[in-house]
């Protein structure tokens, strides 16, 4: 496949292509005409718009209510990826919904997959609920955010918000070994 570029251009943008090796021949003008042919070798990253995703193993589904006990430490991982290695991942804890008393979402650990170097991002929350909190609701919101960079698109942003109920500790009679 054959892409132009004038001097004016200096670039050229080529129809999709696969991960892989390959060559540029350039040809330089001038006014007495064209010079002998360059060959020029090059390594292509050629990935399509890749949406920034979940880690659905890891991350908390936004469809059920995690339980958390009065009294007891409580805590789950977010954790969002995108597949394409040249980007990276912002990961927000949402304004509006903020976060319950007595919890924390830590700094955002980064990491990479698939030959990145910060392509994955994951926080904690913890949270320790004491008894004023008992049959409260929370909803945590998260967003993350992909750093996609002109020409290959704008940033792309999913969000998923998790619910928490707290509850108090349930009360069990156990059979005592000894007398007494």
């Amino acid at each position: 496949d054959s892409l132009f570029a004038t001097g004016e251009d200096r670039s050229g943008v080529s129809a999709d292509l696969n991960p892989g090796r390959y060559w540029a021949r350039v040809y330089a003008g001038n006014s007495v005409g064209y010079g002998p042919p360059s060959l020029f070798t090059g390594t292509a990253l050629a990935s399509p718009l890749v949406a920034v995703a979940w880690d659905e193993a890891v991350t908390p589904s936004s469809d059920v209510v995690l339980n958390v006990l009065v009294g007891y430490h409580f805590s789950y991982t977010v954790k969002a990826f995108d597949a394409d290695v040249t980007d990276t991942v912002q990961l927000d804890v949402g304004a509006t919904t903020g976060l319950p008393q007595r919890a924390s979402v830590s700094a955002g650990v980064v990491s990479g997959i698939n030959g990145g170097d910060a392509n994955v991002i994951a926080r904690n929350f913890t949270m320790l609920a004491d008894v004023t909190q008992a049959g409260t609701f929370f909803e945590t919101c998260y967003s993350a955010t992909n750093a996609n960079k002109d020409p290959l698109g704008i940033p792309l942003t999913i969000h998923r918000c998790i619910i928490i109920s707290v509850e108090l500790p349930i009360m069990r009679w156990f059979n005592s070994t000894t007398e007494g």
